[in-house]
Formats: C-alpha cells, sequence, structure tokens
C-alpha cells in the first residue's frame, strides 16, 4: 500500500449542517433521540487531535480492506501520540511511507499487515524503520 501527500487546512474550519442522527440498527419504533439536532458540526475539530501535529495522506492499495481503510480513503495521522500495541501507524520502511500495525513478538516491537504473510519488520530507526504517526482517523467517500 502506497499513501500518495495531501495536506489539511490549519486555517479556518470546515463545518456542515447536522440534523438528528442516524441509527445503524433497526429497531422498529423512532428514537426519542431523532428530535435532538446540532447545529453545525466542524469535521475538522473531529478530526484533527492537534493542528500542528495531524497531516492526511490518500491510501492507494487494497491491503487494508480487511481493517475497514480503502483504496482511495483519506488517513488522517497525528505524529505526537504515542504508538502502542494494536496501534495503525504509517510507517517508513527504506524511503517508502505505509501502514502497520504494532505488534510485541517475544518481547520487542515489530510493524505488521493486516495479511500474516507479510514478514514483521522490527522498529529500528537505525535499519530505516520508523514511525512517522499514529492513524486517528479515516476519511470515506461513498458515490
Amino acid at each position: 500500500m502506497q499513501f500518495l501527500p495531501t495536506s489539511i487546512g490549519h486555517t479556518g474550519s470546515l463545518s456542515f449542517p447536522v440534523q438528528g442522527f442516524v441509527f445503524a440498527g433497526t429497531t422498529g419504533f423512532q428514537s426519542p433521540a431523532d428530535d435532538y439536532a446540532e447545529d453545525r458540526i466542524d469535521l475538522a475539530a473531529e478530526l484533527v487531535t492537534t493542528k500542528a501535529n495531524t497531516f492526511c495522506r490518500r491510501v492507494v492499495g487494497t491491503s487494508w480492506q480487511p481493517m475497514g481503510v480503502s483504496d482511495g480513503d483519506i488517513a488522517v495521522f497525528d505524529y505526537s501520540k504515542t504508538p502502542k500495541v494494536g496501534s495503525m501507524v504509517l510507517a517508513r520502511v527504506g524511503g517508502l511511507d505505509m501502514m502497520k500495525i504494532v505488534r510485541r513478538i517475544d518481547g520487542k516491537l515489530f510493524l505488521t499487515a493486516p495479511d500474516q504473510q507479510v514478514k514483521a519488520l522490527p522498529v529500528d530507526e537505525e535499519q530505516g524503520v520508523q514511525i512517522l504517526g499514529v492513524l486517528t482517523a479515516v476519511v470515506k467517500r461513498f458515490d
């Protein structure tokens, strides 16, 4: 999976009107919360954890579909967050940026892929393997 560079605006905000909620389940009756409505939702406030530390990349490829990340999605990363075991991260491996999952194997940190057949890479900056940021959100488009 490769990433194409994108940028996120740090001036101003992008907001849209919000009217009520959309529930993913079917209950057979109307929810009392249907009458509740926010005036507007600021997407930058929802997606950006810290402005100075947030950056976006457009996903290219399909290997992350099992994790809900598809070709064309916009991945939002924060480089100030500390990755934990299980975190999805943007990693630089030999000069190539790719998305990986942080795992602990035999007491050491490794970067893995959703496909278990892909070799795990030890996190080792001296060997050209480093974590650039932690995935905080994914923006999808359905059309």
